[in-house]
C-alpha cells in the first residue's frame, strides 16, 4: 500500500509548515472531492478551504461523521469500518470496502483471543516530536480509536484520565510520577520514531518500559484508516511475547 501511494500524484502542491494543503493551492486543484476524518480539515481559521468554498468550485467533500464537531475522543475501531464503507459507496466498490472489514475483523478477534485473560499493561501513546500544547508532554494520547486498539491488543492508557479530550498536554513530573510499562510512539512526519523512544526510555528509567526496553513505533495504523488490525498486532506482540 505505502508503494502505491507513493506512486500517486501530488498535483505539484507545496505543502505548508503543518504538512497540510493551504486554502489557495487546495482551491486551485478544482478537485472533485476532498476527505477529511475530521472537520479540522475544512477550518478556516486553520488555513484550510471551508467546505462551501469548495462547493463553490464544484468540490464535494467528506468528513467522517465521528469528526464532525473535530472531537475524536470518542473514536473506535468501528469508526474505521465506517469510513471504509463509506468510501466503499463513494467509489463504487463496496465488496473492497467489505473484505478489507472483514479481514481486519478477523484478525483482530484472533490476536485478542490469544491475549484473553492476560494483565493489561499500562502504556503511553504519544507521537514523536510533536507539540500541541505548552507542557513538555503535549501529544500524550489520552482517548479516542488509539484506546480502543490498546484494549484489543491487551493493554491500557496509562494516561486516560489525564484529559477529557483526546490528547493530554502534561508536565514532564507527570510523566515521571507515572508508571509506564510499554511505550506506543506514533511517527508523523518524524523519520526515526525509533531514536525518540530510545531518548524517552532513558530519560525515564524508573518506568518498567526503560527496565525491559517495551516500545514499539507504529505510523498510520493508530489512525481512523484500513490498518488497525496492524497495530492491535503490532502492540499485542511488543505487550504478551509469550502469547505469540
Amino acid at each position: 500500500r505505502a508503494a502505491a501511494i507513493k506512486k500517486l500524484p501530488t498535483g505539484g502542491v507545496k505543502l505548508n509548515d503543518a504538512y497540510d494543503i493551504p486554502r489557495e493551492a487546495m482551491l486551485g486543484l478544482r478537485p472533485d472531492l476532498v476527505l477529511s476524518t475530521t472537520s479540522y480539515g475544512f477550518d478556516q481559521k486553520n488555513g484550510f478551504a471551508t467546505r462551501g468554498q469548495l462547493k463553490d468550485v464544484g468540490a464535494n467533500t467528506y468528513v467522517s461523521p465521528r469528526g464532525c464537531d473535530q472531537d475524536t475522543s470518542g473514536m473506535t475501531i468501528a469508526d474505521s469500518y465506517r469510513l471504509l464503507r463509506d468510501m466503499g459507496k463513494v467509489f463504487g466498490v463496496s465488496d473492497r470496502a467489505e473484505k478489507l472489514i472483514a479481514d481486519s475483523e478477523k484478525n483482530i478477534a484472533a490476536v485478542t483471543a490469544r491475549v484473553k485473560g492476560e494483565e493489561k499493561p499500562k502504556v503511553m501513546v504519544l507521537f514523536s516530536n510533536m507539540s500541541m500544547g505548552g507542557n513538555d508532554f503535549s501529544s500524550v494520547v489520552a482517548k479516542g480509536i488509539y484506546n480502543d486498539i490498546l484494549a484489543r491488543a491487551g493493554g491500557s492508557n496509562a494516561f486516560e484520565n489525564a484529559s477529557r479530550t483526546s490528547f493530554a498536554d502534561l508536565s514532564k513530573e507527570k510523566v515521571a510520577a507515572t508508571d509506564v510499562d510499554a511505550l506506543v510512539v506514533i511517527g508523523y512526519n518524524d523519520p526515526n520514531p525509533a531514536a525518540y523512544a530510545r531518548k524517552l526510555l532513558k530519560e525515564f528509567p524508573q518506568w518498567p518500559a526503560a527496565k525491559n526496553n517495551t516500545y514499539v513505533t507504529l505510523s498510520d495504523s493508530m489512525y481512523l484508516g484500513p490498518s488497525n488490525d496492524v497495530a492491535v498486532r503490532k502492540i499485542a506482540r511488543m505487550l504478551h511475547p509469550n502469547a505469540f
